[in-house]
């Protein structure tokens, strides 16, 4: 109910954050707001004024007390189960929030069985995007018609919790009898062909892919075209950032995963 009426609030407010970045209450991305319950605050890097002190703070974080997050996060999440008559079942859980890829030793302990599809992306891209979204929130967040566009392009690519994907490179490489707990997924195949995606996931778990959730995925996708609400568009130099500066920044992930930049 919490994550319905924001989510409206937030597209009444601001329609433009449809073509941003749309999302559903009962999706993936529902546990955004587990983490709210226990004084995670993700969203605090998008909305506040100057991020900076709150992301230091929550860097600090050691996993004995993010496991304690990570356990209320369970509870909430069986809870939710029970509430729709699923805890039981053999239904798989799937969470889209990017914030646990800083975590894994940590989730990994709470949720032993869990798998991971990692999507990679032009990093100039995706920080790009992100630049956008993050000023969007500000202006909605504080009613105003300017912000500093240059510590907003700072603040995003310093910002680990903005993508996560470094920290799961690292993570991968000194875990390497982990490695078969992920796949790694190109955005650009997920966006062109999704539906050759998912039976590569599912292939690559040895999980069954039936002909009933075959149907409802296919549905989805037809329902949900690319752009549905528009196009979002953005810029790099925007916010006083290049693509080489970026490119710098990232250099180790995009040669780990060969990403055509």
């Amino acid at each position: 109910m919490k994550a319905t009426q924001a989510k409206a609030r937030m597209y009444v407010t601001s329609a433009a954050f449809k073509t941003m970045h749309r999302y559903e209450a009962g999706g993936p991305e529902e546990d955004f707001y587990l983490f709210h319950n226990i004084g995670v605050f993700k969203d605090c890097a998008f909305q506040l004024s100057d991020c900076r002190e709150y992301v230091k703070w929550m860097e600090a974080r050691t996993n004995d007390e993010m496991l304690e997050a990570y356990r209320f996060h369970k509870q909430q999440t069986q809870l939710i189960l029970h509430s729709r008559e699923f805890l039981n079942s053999d239904l798989r859980m799937v969470f889209k929030e990017n914030f646990h890829s800083l975590y894994l030793a940590v989730a990994l302990k709470v949720y032993p069985d869990a798998i991971f599809v990692h999507t990679y992306r032009n990093p100039s891209t995706t920080v790009a995007s992100l630049c956008s979204v993050r000023e969007n929130f500000k202006l909605l967040t504080y009613e105003k018609d300017d912000v500093d566009l240059k510590q907003i392009g700072r603040e995003v690519l310093g910002n680990s919790f903005c993508h996560g994907g470094i920290q799961m490179m690292n993570y991968r490489k000194h875990n390497p009898e982990l490695e078969h707990r992920f796949i790694d997924i190109a955005y650009d195949d997920l966006a062109t062909s999704p539906m050759d995606v998912v039976k590569k996931i599912y292939d690559h778990f040895g999980l069954e892919l039936t002909d009933e959730v075959t149907e409802k995925m296919e549905a989805y996708v037809k329902e949900n075209p690319k752009n549905k609400y528009g196009c979002h568009e953005y810029d790099l130099n925007r916010y006083h950032l290049t693509k080489d500066e970026v490119l710098k920044h990232f250099k180790d992930y995009v040669e780990e995963y060969k990403i055509p930049c």
